[in-house]
Order: structure tokens, then sequence, then C-alpha cells
């Protein structure tokens, strides 16, 4: 692929992310996936504005923190379906 074609769709795909970003705000707290898909945007908006450069060790250091997040929000919902399995027994 040239790179300008490159270059496009990653402009492309950042902008997809921005609109993503968008529903996640508008959902904030209402839906129970709304910070499995923030948290996974915010990765998403440090790599493509990045990707022609260098990750920084601030920005994995950010990244790392983002992923601790998911598994935070990953473990409450685990608690919810246990919760939900133990009440439908």
């Amino acid at each position: 692929m040239p790179d300008s074609n490159f270059t496009q769709l990653v402009k492309e795909v950042t902008d997809l992310v921005d609109k993503m970003a968008e529903l996640s705000y508008a959902t904030a707290e209402h839906h129970p996936y709304w910070k499995l898909l923030y948290s996974c945007i915010e990765i998403s908006k440090i790599v493509l504005e990045k990707w022609d450069d260098e990750l920084t060790k601030e920005d994995l250091g950010e990244i790392r923190w983002i992923i601790s997040e998911l598994e935070n929000s990953c473990s409450k919902l685990e608690d919810k379906l246990k919760k939900q399995d133990s009440r439908d027994k």
C-alpha cells in the first residue's frame, strides 16, 4: 500500500475512534460496557497519535494504567455476572 493511502487510512481510523469516543462519552455510566469502550479508545488514541513516531515511556505507562482500568472493569462485570448466576439458581 502506498504511503499516501496508508496515511489516509490511519486518518480515517482516527476519525472512527473519535466517533467511538463520542459514543462512550454520551453513554458514560449509563451502559455497563462504557468503561471498556472508553479505555480501548484511549489506548487507540495514544497508538494512533504516535503511529509515525515512537511511543515514550510515559505513553507506555499510560497504556499500562489504562489496561489496569480495563482489568478492573472486567472484574466488576465478572462479579456482576456471578451475582446474577447465583440469583438464577
